[in-house]
C-alpha cells in the first residue's frame, strides 16, 4: 500500500486529526499527482496507438518459439479461474482469441465458451522495465487493463516449463473491428 493509504485508513486517520492543517496539506500534497504522473509516464512508453504489423496468434508464437526471440502477439486478457492479473505486480495472463461468431460478456455462462477458453493457447505477459524487472502496481492499476480485453503485446519471450512468459515493451488495446479481423485470420476464417 502507498502511504497516503495508509494514513487515511483505520486508527491512523484520529491520528492525522491532531496535524495542523498545514501538516494535512503537506502529506496529501506529497502523494497522489508524482504518483499519476509516473503512471502517466510509463503509459505513454508503453501503450502504443497504432497496431503494430506482422501480428502472430499464441499458438504461432509457441511453434516458432526461441528463447529471448522478439515476438509480436494477440490474445485476450483472461483467466478461468478469477482475475487474470496479479494484484502485486504488472503480470497477467493471455489466452489466445476465441473464435468469432461466438462470444459473451462472462465466457464462463457458455459450456462451450468455457471449454474453448479453457482449452486455448496460454501466456504470461509481463511489463518490465529497462532492468527486466516486473513493475508494479498491476496491470489494472499501472496501464488501466480489464478481463476480456484484446490486445496485442510486443515483447521478448521464454519459457518456464511448457509456459510462454513475454516480457512486454508494448502494448496495443485493440479496437472491436481489429480484434475480429486478427479473430478470423488467428482461426483461419475469412473476413
Amino acid at each position: 500500500m502507498n502511504s497516503c493509504t495508509v494514513i487515511s485508513r483505520g486508527p491512523h486517520l484520529r491520528l492525522l486529526c491532531g496535524f495542523s492543517l498545514v501538516a494535512w496539506t503537506l502529506v496529501v500534497a506529497g502523494c497522489g499527482p508524482a504518483e499519476s504522473e509516473g503512471v502517466s509516464d510509463i503509459q505513454n512508453q508503453i501503450l502504443e496507438l497504432q497496431m503494430p504489423a506482422n501480428v502472430a496468434s499464441l499458438g504461432d508464437s509457441y511453434a516458432a518459439f526461441e528463447e529471448g526471440k522478439s515476438v509480436t502477439l494477440v490474445g485476450r486478457v483472461f483467466s478461468s479461474l478469477g482475475s487474470p492479473f496479479d494484484p502485486e505486480v504488472a503480470s497477467f495472463n493471455l489466452i489466445e482469441l476465441p473464435k468469432p461468431g461466438h462470444n459473451h460478456d462472462d465466457p464462463g455462462d457458455c459450456p462451450f465458451c468455457k471449454r474453448e477458453m479453457e482449452n486455448a493457447a496460454t501466456a504470461i505477459v509481463q511489463i518490465v522495465d529497462a532492468s527486466g524487472q516486473v513493475m508494479r502496481p498491476s496491470a489494472e492499476k499501472l496501464l488501466g487493463l480489464s478481463k476480456n480485453q484484446d490486445i496485442v503485446v510486443v515483447g521478448k519471450v521464454s519459457k518456464v516449463g511448457e509456459l510462454l512468459i513475454v516480457n512486454a515493451r508494448t502494448i496495443h488495446i485493440l479496437s472491436e473491428t481489429d480484434a475480429l479481423e486478427l479473430a478470423r485470420r488467428v482461426h483461419g476464417q475469412a473476413g
